[in-house]
């Protein structure tokens, strides 16, 4: 992309940045994203974001390993006895599951539902030589299967890690939360790693939100280790039909919506890669041009399950807003410390730039319509499913 393209973006990202600086507001950022950046893994760590509601820090030893989320209830579910569905968000690369961005907490509180933040494990990029000191340009991440991340070359077991924290929390919270509007969430490295978790489970999640994170579902390799192949985006046998939703802010250079970046497909092959691994039969483009953004819904698809691609104007890699109220990240629409502005050369303002328009809201109006067939009979199913994930 030229640097003349989209001037009046850069310009405003960049006029941003500059204001932030000058009003000399301490800007707080959506994730640390920035390598060797340690995450706040106290228990008390979303004791600053959360006044209204429980948040509680769950740790097990999984693989050898260590393994942490964050569980917030908000009081509005404490006050129904209804069950309520349940959101689990996956940080981005470099981010962390103590500072909860997207927006998930307030429309947590708004709506009635549960979240769970769990945090991913820190490594060295994968495209450094084997002679680099180990303690340099770490990251936090997923094993997403795109070859992109350190996770993926340590071989850890992010899926299996995912599955067994679902099953504890769905155990310990029987009573509240509804097995059949389970939904996760990701934004880029995360929103691989949701998709990934969508292809490779069968009845267990409602719906998927993926945002800056574009990949095509049963790519074909051309050869093992062709970084221009998702590798771990193949359906297992029992894959049924998952909606999703996808979130691309059409001038990201992190996950470019227009063209392929290894196994990142680009916004147009991964909406249609999904309409076909669900066999969708139409599609309908909705524009607002007002409002900058368009959607492109394929229906028509089995189990009913629907795909979907937002796409904003004038955005970059994070396609969602500062937050609200307790869950406010920036007071500014800037992230303050963010690598991205300087890949690639010469700094690219916009992929450091959040978005006025909510897009997390408008995807859980989206998702919220899914949920789970009933099981028959409920108590046979969920020993099978225990079992399976036992095994894995």
């Amino acid at each position: 992309m030229g640097f003349g393209k989209n001037v009046v973006s850069r310009l405003t990202a960049l006029a941003l940045r500059l204001y932030s600086v000058v009003i000399r507001q301490p800007l707080m950022n959506v994730a640390p994203y920035g390598f060797n950046k340690g995450c706040n893994e106290a228990e008390d760590a979303l004791s600053k974001w959360i006044q209204n509601g429980s948040a509680k820090q769950t740790c097990i030893e999984y693989d050898n390993l260590k393994r942490c989320w964050f569980t917030f209830i908000p009081d509005s579910v404490n006050s129904t006895t209804s069950k309520v569905p349940l959101v689990v968000h996956l940080h981005g690369a470099g981010g962390c599951a103590s500072l909860p961005a997207m927006g998930w907490g307030s429309l947590a509180e708004e709506n009635g539902f549960a979240v769970v933040w769990p945090q991913g494990t820190s490594h060295q990029i994968p495209f450094v030589p084997d002679w680099f000191p180990d303690n340099i340009l770490q990251l936090n991440c997923w094993n997403d299967g795109s070859q992109l991340f350190g996770a993926e070359k340590a071989g850890i077991d992010d899926m299996g890690f995912l599955k067994t924290m679902l099953q504890q929390v769905l155990s310990e919270e029987d009573t509240v939360i509804d097995r059949k509007r389970v939904y996760m969430s990701g934004h880029s490295n995360g929103a691989v790693m949701a998709q990934r978790f969508a292809v490779q489970t069968e009845g267990v999640l409602a719906g998927v939100l993926a945002v800056g994170g574009l990949v095509f579902p049963n790519d074909s390799c051309k050869a093992e280790g062709d970084r221009e192949c998702w590798k771990e985006g193949q359906t297992i046998p029992e894959y049924n039909p998952t909606p999703i939703m996808i979130v691309a802010g059409k001038i990201d250079e992190v996950s470019p919506y227009d063209k392929r970046r290894n196994a990142l497909s680009g916004a147009i092959p991964s909406v249609e890669g999904w309409a076909q691994t669900n066999n969708c039969s139409t599609s309908v483009e909705v524009k607002h041009k007002k409002e900058g953004h368009a959607r492109i819904v394929y229906s028509g698809c089995d189990n009913g399950a629907t795909v979907a691609l937002l796409s904003v104007e004038d955005a970059g890699h994070h396609v969602f807003t500062k937050g609200r109220g307790q869950f406010q990240i920036s007071p500014v629409n800037v992230i303050a410390r963010c690598e991205f502005r300087y890949l690639p050369p010469p700094p690219y303002e916009p992929d450091c730039q959040l978005s006025d328009l909510d897009t997390t809201s408008m995807a859980w109006d989206y998702l919220s319509q899914f949920q789970l067939p009933t099981p028959s009979p409920p108590e046979a199913q969920h020993e099978d499913k225990e079992h399976e994930v036992n095994q894995q």
